[in-house]
């Protein structure tokens, strides 16, 4: 932030700010579950049952509200960059992928952000905070789109998990950061191990899709637990879930960087 960010590019550079390290603290205890659930110890947690459990802490409401506030702001983040595209990738085919993944991932989050919500306040259609998706999905099926939905969704998936990986294995995603020196060696293998932990997660959400197939249910859509469970179902399955988490761990903390040292330019 410089002296002439006015007070509406430093709100949103609050926001996003926020945004990141709530999504660091809900994949931290994704992962944390994970590697438990890889020695017996728990059952493995989507996003949503992540927000779930930081219910039950000690000042667990207080900290679903301020988890709720951070995904918000980063849902808002993430329709800034799709709009105004202030990471300069373009109209050209690549550009409005990208533009439309980002637009994709604020509507989920803030999907996601109602329901933390729904969770601490009476949001919801049975006061627990339901997911707010599954009723937008729900009316697929019922309007004959069932076999576009599938393929489609597998399709977005695959594409996701590619992106990241790549992104990952490059290090993509430097360009966007201002990492300092002295945190370079160690930051950059960490949050490259988190991007493609987080890519191969989604490469199995889009074989689970792919193998639901037309007996797929949108409304009981596969999510981030499924895939943590059908990984735990492989051949040395707790081995790979044990690795997905503690990647899952080195996403969170690419994301408390992202707090940091990530680029926040509305414009």
């Amino acid at each position: 932030m410089n002296a002439q960010d006015g007070p509406i590019e430093s709100g949103v550079e609050i926001l996003a700010r926020a945004g990141y390290a709530a999504r660091g603290v809900v994949y931290l205890i994704v992962g944390f579950f994970a590697a438990l659930a890889a020695f017996g110890r728990s059952e493995a947690k989507g996003t949503e049952g992540a927000l779930a459990a930081v219910l039950g802490a000690p000042f667990g409401t207080a900290l679903v509200w301020m988890l709720a506030i951070g995904l918000a702001g980063y849902a808002a983040w993430r329709l800034i960059q799709a709009v105004n595209d202030p990471d300069r990738h373009g109209t050209d085919a690549k550009g409005l992928v990208i533009r439309a993944g980002l637009l994709g991932s604020g509507l989920l989050n803030l999907a996601l952000a109602f329901f933390a919500l729904g969770l601490v306040s009476t949001w919801g259609s049975d006061g627990g905070g339901g997911d707010p998706t599954g009723g937008w999905l729900a009316a697929i099926p019922g309007a004959g789109f069932r076999w576009m939905f599938v393929w489609g969704a597998a399709a977005i998936l695959a594409g996701t998990a590619a992106a990241l990986i790549w992104k990952g294995a490059t290090a993509g995603f430097e360009k966007y950061m201002r990492i300092p020196p002295d945190a370079a060696p160690w930051l950059r293998p960490l949050s490259r191990a988190g991007l493609i932990a987080r890519g191969a997660v989604f490469l199995v959400l889009a074989g689970l899709a792919v193998r639901g197939g037309f007996a797929y249910d949108p409304a009981d859509r596969p999510g981030l637990q499924d895939a943590l469970k059908a990984v735990q179902g492989y051949t040395l399955g707790w081995l790979l879930l044990l690795a997905i988490g503690l990647g899952l761990a080195a996403f969170a903390a690419y994301s408390f960087a992202e707090a940091l040292y990530r680029r926040i330019d509305p414009h």
